[in-house]
């Protein structure tokens, strides 16, 4: 139990209770393989739908202040159904159309057991997280240190990717455990274990860094920026400022310092860096790049306002648009576009105050909502449609925000 109380807030161990449910077991166990998705579904996929399915069917309620991103997702829900008559490939609609309802469904679980229990289940859940993304991290270094006969798994031709199939999915996976862990070092107990703290905090950032995904780089730094003036903002004091600025830098200078120590040493790290580092890459341009696909699909979706069917924009446009909402709009059309962003200024909204309310959960509020704007301004660039990680921070962060309105933290 000390190991788990470790990687905790100073403030919330001592409520860490002493014995654990097994359903708070298997919450554990869902976030610890969650970076295992290399194939699909993923065993993390099949342990949700058990968990769910039997938590909601032996106590588990979903909280009467949910029912304001539950109106939107259900308009997004009719929205995909409405479009699947325009398909052109009904089974390719179906699958995407199941993903989509499946992240809807662990939205609604993941809020409802924050709700129940917030403080308790945050540790249990950023544990859980912090193993996943330790173990993602390290198959990736196997991978890029070619020291396994299989290493070529985890890698994307000379990207680390780790047990995920894509690298530009890989880096923003670890982004939330990132941001968490330099929350940690506000609450290290002693030089030792503030460097140890440190420490992970930089290997879980080398993971990010040896994506190559320059979408991730901008989240990691957004989403830094993000949480840094959110935690300045609601300081409770001129000390606790001074504390976070000196923690701030100190990890800044040390993420540089080991970066351009790798750029310049490296010859594989320095090559691949000079290559992803070019703001605009060979297929970023021309009538096939992925900005002229984004402009082609806004011109389709306003000629099929209904949407052109779930999962068919690789189908009908020959290229997915890498703009969530515009990926979102050309598929299940206006309502679609309407519903979803509505679900998510909703969140914004209500997620910023909560981050703004002291509570025992107020700095994991601002970790999370710091990652979800990260994540959010990166899918101007990407797709995130079906990125599982995105509505694990949607429904942690509802499960806060229901339980502020019900009073219970």
């Amino acid at each position: 139990m000390n190991s788990v109380n470790t990687m905790l807030p100073h403030n919330t161990v001592e409520l860490l209770p002493e014995r654990l449910t097994l359903r708070v077991c298997f919450v554990w166990l869902l976030f610890a393989i969650s970076s295992l998705v290399f194939i699909e579904p993923a065993p993390y996929d099949g342990v949700l739908l058990a968990l769910g399915f039997f938590c909601f069917m032996f106590g588990l309620r979903v909280s009467p202040h949910l029912s304001t991103p539950l109106f939107f997702l259900s308009g997004y829900i009719l929205a995909n159904l409405l479009a699947t008559m325009f398909a052109p490939d009904p089974i390719q609609c179906l699958k995407h159309m199941v993903v989509t309802f499946f992240l809807i469904f662990s939205w609604l679980f993941y809020a409802s057991i924050i709700h129940d229990n917030p403080v308790r289940m945050y540790k249990i859940i950023w544990n859980g997280y912090i193993f996943a993304a330790v173990l993602a991290v390290f198959l990736g270094f196997i991978g890029f240190l070619r020291i396994t006969p299989y290493y070529d798994q985890f890698l994307f031709f000379d990207r680390v990717k780790g047990p995920f199939k894509d690298p530009n999915v890989f880096g923003p996976f670890l982004i939330p455990v990132a941001v968490y862990l330099i929350l940690q070092l506000e609450s290290a107990k002693g030089t030792l274990d503030f460097f140890m703290r440190m420490g992970l905090l930089l290997f879980v950032v080398a993971g990010v860094l040896l994506s190559f995904s320059r979408g991730a780089w901008f989240n990691l730094v957004l989403a830094s920026g993000v949480y840094t003036v959110l935690r300045l903002v609601t300081a409770k004091s001129s000390a606790d400022t001074a504390g976070l600025m000196k923690i701030i830098g100190l990890v800044v200078v040390a993420i540089l310092v080991i970066a351009v120590w790798a750029v310049t040493t490296i010859d594989d790290i320095g090559q691949v860096f000079s290559h992803r580092a070019q703001l605009v890459q060979d297929y970023d341009k021309g009538s096939d790049g992925r900005f002229d696909a984004i402009l082609i699909a806004i011109k389709e979706s306003i000629i099929h306002p209904l949407g052109i069917g779930p999962g068919q924009a690789s189908e009908v446009l020959a290229l997915d648009p890498h703009n969530l909402f515009v990926h979102i709009m050309v598929e299940t059309g206006w309502l679609g576009a309407i519903a979803f962003s509505g679900f998510i200024i909703v969140t914004l909204k209500e997620a910023y105050s909560v981050c703004m309310q002291p509570s025992q959960i107020q700095n994991i509020c601002i970790v999370l909502f710091a990652c979800l704007v990260g994540t959010l301004l990166e899918s101007m660039i990407i797709h995130s449609t079906h990125w599982r990680h995105l509505y694990v921070v949607f429904g942690l962060l509802w499960g806060a925000i229901s339980a502020k309105r019900s009073n219970l933290v």
